[in-house]
């Protein structure tokens, strides 16, 4: 075959061969619409979601309820208790996060103000 021939030859695609177009992204709609109607919207579920996930809020009340607690103290048994259990759950977390690596940070300051 003459090089200046290359332009006809024939391309062959076998399966599993050539570009690949694949989404990398899940597809979790399907928990948002498993949501059920009178406990809230899955759209705006989702919507929230995406602005932060379950975790990042849970974290910001988190740390938001310990600054509290430390300029005022808890004034029933139970709430000192409660207390105690949510700053042992926080350092705990915490822990997790420095063995794998993730950096940990204060979220208070770390996460972009939303503008109304």
């Amino acid at each position: 075959m003459f090089p200046w021939f290359f332009m006809w030859a024939p391309t062959l695609h076998l399966p599993w061969s050539g570009a690949v177009a694949q989404q990398i992204d899940p597809d979790i709609s399907w928990f948002f619409k498993g949501i059920n109607p009178a406990a809230g919207r899955g759209d705006i579920e989702e919507q929230a979601f995406a602005l932060a996930s379950y975790g990042k809020q849970l974290g910001l009340l988190t740390q938001v309820l310990l600054d509290l607690a430390q300029q005022t103290a808890p004034s029933t048994p139970q709430a000192r208790d409660a207390l105690e259990q949510l700053q042992w759950i926080a350092q705990g977390i915490e822990r997790i996060k420095q063995q794998a690596g993730f950096p940990v940070v204060n979220v208070i300051n770390s996460t972009p103000r939303i503008q109304p």
